[in-house]
Order: C-alpha cells, then sequence, then structure tokens
C-alpha cells in the first residue's frame, strides 16, 4: 500500500490545491505538446498524465507513441531509483495527531477515515496529517492500483522506455513531491486535512468531473473545475501566518518553477518526452505557460 499511495501523489496532487486565480488561456483539447525553438536541434514533447487512469489510454492521444519512440530522455516526477523512505510521512518522534487536534475535530477525522479507509481510531497515529489526506483523496482508486494487471501510464512508460532511454526525475525525492512534507508547517497540514474531511462527500463529486474532463483531453475544462474548487483544504489567512508567498508556497508553483531549473538543461542533451500530471501543464505557472516564457514554442498535437 506504502509503494502505491508513494507512487501516485506526485500527479495527483495539483488535481486539488488551492491556487491563486490567474488567466489561463484558452488551450487545445490535447493531452500531448510539441516542445522545439530556443536551440534545441531536436524536438520534445510534454504529456498529461493521470495517475488513476490505465495505460491503455494512450491509445486515444493521437501521435503519443510516435513522440515517445523519437526521444531519448524520458522525464518524470519521480523513478523507481528515487522512491524515498517512509519516514518522511511521519510526524517528528514523540508526536501524535492528538497534539494537531482538539477532540472534536479528532472525531470528525475518525468518522471519516474509519468510514473510507476502515482505519480505527487515529488518536496515536504518527502519520502526518497530509499523508492522511492523500490516502483519503486516493480511496476511490486504491483498489483498482493495487490490481496485478493494472498500471498507469507513468509507470507503463518508464516500463517500456527503461531499456532504451535515459530517465530523469524532476523531483530529488519522494518527501520532495508530496509537496515537501518536511518543510510544510504542521498547522498547515492539519487544517489541510480537518477542511477535506468536512468537505469529503463534495470533493469526490469534483474527483469525478476532474476524471471526467482528462479522459476528454479538455486541459481547458480541468483547468476551469481546479478554479472553481480552490476553497477546498486551505485558507489562505492561514499561508500569510506562516509568512508563505505565492511565490514560495508548495501548494501552488513551487514545484513547476522548480522543475523548470531542470528541463532547459535536460532538453539541450537529447530529444525527451516529459510525462507529469496534467494540471502541471496549465495555468500561469504551468509547464506549458513558462517553457514559452523561457523562449520554446509549445503548441499542441493534434
Amino acid at each position: 500500500m506504502t509503494r502505491v499511495f508513494i507512487s501516485l501523489c506526485s500527479a495527483l496532487f495539483l488535481c486539488f490545491v488551492n491556487l491563486s486565480c490567474t488567466a489561463q488561456p484558452k488551450l487545445e483539447n490535447t493531452l500531448l505538446w510539441k516542445i522545439s525553438g530556443n536551440g534545441l536541434k531536436e524536438n520534445s514533447y510534454l504529456l498529461g498524465t493521470d495517475h488513476g487512469v490505465p495505460y491503455s489510454f494512450l491509445d486515444s492521444i493521437k501521435g503519443v507513441y510516435e513522440a515517445f519512440n523519437s526521444a531519448e530522455n524520458l522525464v518524470k516526477e519521480l523513478t523507481d531509483e528515487n522512491i524515498s523512505e517512509q519516514k518522511a510521512l511521519l510526524l517528528p518522534e514523540g508526536m501524535t495527531l492528538s497534539q494537531l487536534f482538539d477532540k472534536e475535530e479528532l472525531h470528525i477525522i475518525n468518522s471519516a477515515c474509519k468510514k473510507t479507509l476502515g482505519f480505527p481510531d487515529l488518536s496515536n497515529s504518527k502519520m502526518k496529517p497530509i499523508a492522511l489526506l492523500y490516502l483519503l483523496i486516493l480511496s476511490d482508486d486504491i483498489d483498482t492500483l493495487k490490481a496485478s494487471e493494472y498500471m498507469y501510464i507513468d509507470k507503463y512508460l518508464e516500463n517500456i522506455g527503461r531499456p532504451r532511454m535515459k530517465i530523469f526525475a524532476l523531483d530529488d525525492t519522494t518527501a520532495g513531491s508530496i509537496i515537501n512534507l518536511e518543510e510544510l508547517p504542521l498547522p498547515v497540514q492539519a487544517q489541510s486535512l480537518l477542511e477535506l474531511v468536512k468537505t469529503i462527500d463534495e470533493y469526490k463529486v469534483y474527483q469525478a468531473r476532474q476524471r471526467e474532463a482528462y479522459l476528454k483531453q479538455d486541459l481547458n475544462e480541468l483547468w476551469n473545475l481546479y478554479q472553481s474548487y480552490d476553497s477546498f483544504f486551505i485558507d489562505s489567512n492561514i499561508y500569510e501566518e506562516y509568512e508563505m508567498s505565492d511565490e514560495d508556497n508548495p501548494f501552488v508553483c513551487g514545484r513547476n518553477k522548480l522543475w523548470m531549473k531542470k528541463i532547459p538543461e535536460i532538453l539541450k542533451s537529447g530529444s525527451s518526452f516529459i510525462a507529469v500530471g496534467a494540471l502541471h501543464l496549465v495555468g500561469e505557472n504551468g509547464l506549458i505557460a513558462l517553457l514559452r516564457k523561457e523562449g520554446y514554442t509549445v503548441e499542441p498535437v493534434m
């Protein structure tokens, strides 16, 4: 279970976090984008993925296999080599969840986790709130993900690409992909979890709509849903309390901007196929916009 959980957290995360409202230019309905120009000798490609969707969905994305087969490098959020230990998901030594919530809040969390995950009383749990939040969000997909015949897109691409491609990870560790758990203040994590359990049924409806938009390859609808549900989990006031700006907020654009410190060098090294969660592509701080700001031509593969 831990490995399934860790493998999925990265790409799903940007499907639900709070984001400041920014303009999103209308994008074509495709998950596959070509990267060229800015001195590149060969074309590279950017693919939006969803870890809850099986690899067979790739057959619905025009040109994806041709693009993948033309690339020398595969670029992912995480690879098998840099999945870190479970300790990144645990509270500091000697600390339990009961120290982060009052009795009423713990009752609400326990009820939601028992109903959704079958967990017993979590008062003495050492799991970080954000880790529980992920498990609640992934609960609808867990049985599917555990099935022996199931393989999600990112894992499939790594499996078939490894014999011939150089594999790059954009996040250095699992802790990095799970929004730098050790840096995110525990009170922020606690509030995130509490807000989720209070709105879990509403969130599941949103999650189903988000998955439907992905299957239609509709990045604009994904973005619109994302914006319309930006009140889940986090009150922006708590970021002010902890002096976390939009620029360094790990929930928002932090990972994309960190990735952009790596991506140009990878692109220079040879034709690359970048496969990351679809909502990393959109928005003012999405990879499409950030690559264009760096002088690259990024255009849809229709």
